[in-house]
């Protein structure tokens, strides 16, 4: 008489006593019978798979996803030396709206939901449709200030402006008191009774006096007090006329201002051609960044970005060999 048999322990499907087709989780095929998996620290074994499944890249200790993704199998419990942790997964550098924390080695959201690019003190870029107004993300600037597009943050208006649109800081829309609009420009209702020449402005004795030597047109007589400029020079935002436009900005020489380098720039040439980024920031490909973003670079000299090696955070001073022996290869290319 036929009888049904158990199979052996841990097998759950045999075609004999001895011959198991199927083990327990955890457990494998050999020779027959089922014998526990031995999985190294960076695997971890499979539900259904005989073998061990290995951790995801640069995670040092994983166990099995339980999670509904059924994409990832694993999810990381400890990641490598020179990994960041974020979630359940491993970076060398942290991804998009995190920043990096060295004394954990984790990454951390960015605060604002809205920030695309952080660090923990401020956000220097934000999502679109969103300006960024003193490090947080908004859609509309405050009144007195105006939307750079360019570089998608608040810059301020010109001191008589109450409001502006843009793009230039002097476009007003409406003026503070005891000034008039006149085609975007706010005009000094005292200084508007008789027009002086050039490089003079009415007093308040009614009487045209020069302005200071830096200036070509003005609305006093301090440095400070410059409307326009000289050929050369530039009207920064503080009204005074410079040669050499201040940190963070520069000479555009079609509307005679110094206008706003991308944000986190110190050096630029025009908006949107970074030379120098402030203390922190990484130059990659004219723009300032916290970390070079999945680049093909090395980073040395002024913390820059230049390509041609595989890099992931930017280096310190100290591969300069690497550098020379780089560059010796591409300039024989």
């Amino acid at each position: 008489m036929m009888r049904c048999e158990p199979c052996a322990a841990k097998c759950i499907n045999c075609a004999a006593a001895d011959r198991c087709v199927q083990c327990s989780p955890g457990y494998k095929i050999q020779n027959g019978h089922c014998v526990q998996l031995k999985c190294s620290t960076d695997e971890v074994s499979g539900t259904e798979e005989e073998d061990c499944l290995p951790c995801d890249e640069g995670c040092n200790k994983c166990k099995r996803n339980d999670s509904e993704d059924k994409k990832q199998k694993t999810a990381c419990l400890e990641c490598k030396d020179g990994y960041y942790q974020f979630g359940v997964d491993c970076h060398r550098s942290c991804p998009d709206r995190t920043y990096d924390v060295k004394e954990t080695m984790t990454c951390s959201p960015c605060e604002d939901i809205h920030c695309a690019m952080c660090d923990q003190s401020q956000c220097y870029w934000c999502d679109d449709g969103y300006y960024d107004s003193v490090g947080d993300c908004v859609t509309h600037c405050q009144e007195g200030y105006f939307v750079d597009k360019e570089s998608k943050e608040c810059e301020p208006c010109h001191r008589d402006c109450r409001s502006c649109g843009g793009p230039r800081f002097d476009d007003c829309d409406s003026c503070e008191d005891g000034f008039t609009l006149k085609n975007g420009e706010c005009l000094n209702e005292k200084l508007e009774l008789a027009a002086c020449p050039e490089t003079q402005f009415r007093n308040s004795q009614d009487k045209c006096e020069p302005c200071h030597s830096s200036c070509k047109t003005c609305f006093a007589a301090r440095k400070e007090n410059c409307s326009t400029c000289n050929h050369g020079h530039f009207l920064t935002p503080y009204q005074t006329c410079v040669s050499h436009c201040p940190s963070g900005t520069f000479g555009n020489k079609t509307s005679g201002l110094c206008d706003p380098c991308l944000s986190g720039c110190v050096t630029c040439q025009e908006a949107q051609a970074c030379h120098r980024c402030r203390t922190g920031l990484h130059l990659q490909n004219g723009a300032c960044v916290v970390e070079c973003q999945r680049c093909i670079s090395i980073c040395l000299l002024f913390m820059i970005c230049i390509k041609h090696t595989p890099c992931n955070r930017c280096q310190s001073l100290s591969h300069l060999g690497i550098f020379l022996h780089l560059s010796q290869r591409v300039s024989t290319r």
